[in-house]
């Protein structure tokens, strides 16, 4: 991989002029998963212009569930729940396949448009 250039958490690889994403590991106590784990868990996923909306979503809608089951903080979660968050853990990292151009305009170019992601959905 060449080189690339780090700042506030966002990755740029200059000889392609890409943005990427690096999934930093998160440590992990799977024998006793709690709420509070998993929050910040999701706290430590960085995205500054909420490119990965798309995909932290997921994480914050299976924190909306737990906050409906109206567990403690550190009550461990049941193991349904505690397998689906490790299985989209896991699948996280995938996000590092995914490049963005730093520069996507062409030279005839005749109409742009910015297009947002946005929840509007109770599950989005």
């Amino acid at each position: 991989m060449s080189q690339t250039v780090e700042t506030l958490g966002i990755y740029w690889q200059p000889d392609k002029d890409m943005f990427l994403f690096r999934i930093n590991e998160i440590e992990s106590n799977e024998r006793k998963l709690t709420k509070r784990i998993i929050l910040s868990q999701i706290a430590k996923i960085f995205d500054l212009f909420g490119w990965l909306a798309p995909v932290i979503i997921t994480a914050k809608i299976m924190m909306q569930f737990l906050w409906k089951m109206n567990i403690g903080w550190d009550d461990p979660i049941s193991q349904p729940v505690a397998e689906n968050w490790l299985r989209y853990r896991r699948e996280l990292k995938s996000v590092e396949d995914l490049t963005i151009p730093c520069c996507v305009l062409t030279e005839h170019a005749t109409k742009i448009s910015l297009i947002g992601f946005r929840d509007a959905s109770e599950h989005a």
